[in-house]
């Protein structure tokens, strides 16, 4: 969305999808507990934008809309994470809830915002960190931390070679390669000899 005052806060939380969910009781949420869970994410999330020091400055840093939708076109806001239901149309925060998600919120960032985002990757944890911690106070769980599987970049065979080198913990004592490293180095020669160029279709063929 745009900077403000075209748009009241730099950051506005639509939450209407859920308490629409919670109205309906499809939702494992009463519409209490979305109130709740909308107070937690205005409080973390403000505290982070003030130490941002965004521009233009607004007095609304963090807005949170959950308007009911049974009031038809006119009670429903701009950026509330849902269409009125005259509309037949749904957003993307609704269709998580109709898939099952418990917690569904929108997120509209203004250009001054997401510039910080940008330039800043600690800013960008920092602003999943909050949301988290509204989360954690709702439902006394974290998110699952992903864990990044370590990507070797060398050769094959140089990852077997290391396999069945030289074993500090013995004394310099060298190890037989096992059956597995056997195998690994194979497959690794023949994923080498398949990304060579074929023989005779290059116009000189190396030795």
């Amino acid at each position: 969305c745009r900077d403000p005052p075209c748009t009241p806060s730099h950051l506005t939380v639509g939450l209407a999808a859920m308490r629409h969910k919670a109205e309906t009781g499809g939702g494992a949420m009463t519409v209490a507990q979305v109130e709740a869970f909308g107070a937690a994410l205005e409080s973390e999330l403000a505290c982070l934008l003030r130490q941002l020091e965004l521009r233009p400055k607004s007095s609304t840093l963090v807005r949170v809309l959950l308007p009911p939708l049974s009031g038809g076109r006119s009670c429903v806001e701009r950026l509330c994470g849902a269409w009125p239901l005259e509309e037949r149309r749904l957003t993307q925060s609704q269709q998580a809830t109709l898939a099952g998600f418990t917690h569904s919120c929108q997120l509209e960032m203004s250009k001054a915002l997401r510039r910080a985002l940008c330039k800043d990757e600690l800013t960008t944890q920092r602003l999943g960190r909050a949301i988290n911690q509204a989360w954690l106070s709702m439902t006394g769980t974290s998110l699952p931390a992903l864990h990044r599987a370590p990507r070797y970049r060398g050769r094959s065979s140089d990852l077997s070679a290391a396999g069945s080198g030289a074993d500090g913990a013995g004394g310099g004592r060298k190890r037989s390669a096992s059956t597995s490293d056997i195998s690994l180095q194979r497959r690794g020669n023949a994923v080498w000899s398949r990304s060579c160029p074929p023989k005779g279709r290059t116009s000189a063929t190396r030795r």
